[in-house]
């Protein structure tokens, strides 16, 4: 029987359902993660928090929990914004756990300045996870272990304790995972997703990043409620 490889959400779904049906437990970066049939969702959220609750309603209508990993320097989003800030509190009351996308460079500088920021406004935000942006290498991940934030989201993944998994540039690196040896040998899995590949419109991961840029910068909603007046004798 085939199977849905698509980056799509019915191929989510079905990727999900496989993982269940091989007998895997869905579990947390601050969880004890067990040496076989454990699998840790992670997403960093780079472009389109709207994209995230989309696939955090998604999880939640099929019993899956993950951890939403959001930036506070996206060119793309701003996480205080009205609208932006109620998505990650439903992403939170979903049933998942959010922590912070860090940057490289602040990574090396001061990688608890978001971090803090971050908690400061969603008092819910895990404070001892955090992944960090388009690190380069792992050899540089490595570097970054002192901090226990980043250690608990990587140091399995450097050990080979687990399988890493990555849709990274829309597309998996190694292989589709019910294509690889991972379900099984049944070892435990940390699976990174970034949410745009899987319910953005398009066919390819290009035409994905072009239509969801293609959005308003601002919600209409929270221009009208910073310029009321000028909404008020324009658009009424």
């Amino acid at each position: 029987m085939g199977f849905d490889n698509s980056f799509t959400k019915s191929g989510y779904r079905m990727l999900m359902e496989a993982f269940k049906n091989s007998g895997y437990n869905f579990g947390t970066f601050n969880g004890n993660i067990s040496n076989q049939k454990s699998l840790i969702i992670r997403h960093d959220i780079d472009i389109d928090l709207g994209a995230a609750l989309e696939m955090a309603k998604l999880e939640n209508e099929i019993g899956v929990k993950s951890t939403y990993f959001i930036s506070m320097r996206s060119p793309f989003y701003n996480p205080f914004s009205a609208s932006n800030a109620n998505r990650i509190k439903d992403i939170n009351a979903l049933g998942h756990d959010v922590g912070t996308h860090i940057g490289t460079k602040l990574a090396y500088e001061n990688p608890f300045e978001d971090i803090k920021i971050l908690q400061s406004n969603f008092p819910f935000l895990n404070q001892h996870i955090a992944t960090v942006h388009h690190p380069g290498s792992m050899d540089a991940i490595r570097d970054l272990q002192e901090y226990a934030a980043i250690k608990s989201t990587y140091a399995q993944i450097l050990d080979n304790s687990v399988d890493y998994i990555s849709d990274s540039t829309g597309k998996w690196r190694y292989g589709h995972p019910l294509e690889s040896n991972t379900l099984h040998t049944r070892k435990s899995v940390i699976l990174l997703t970034h949410p745009i590949w899987w319910v953005a419109a398009g066919e390819t991961p290009f035409e994905k990043i072009t239509n969801a840029l293609k959005k308003d910068a601002l919600e209409i909603a929270d221009v009208e409620n910073f310029l009321p007046t000028f909404f008020k004798d324009n658009y009424r």
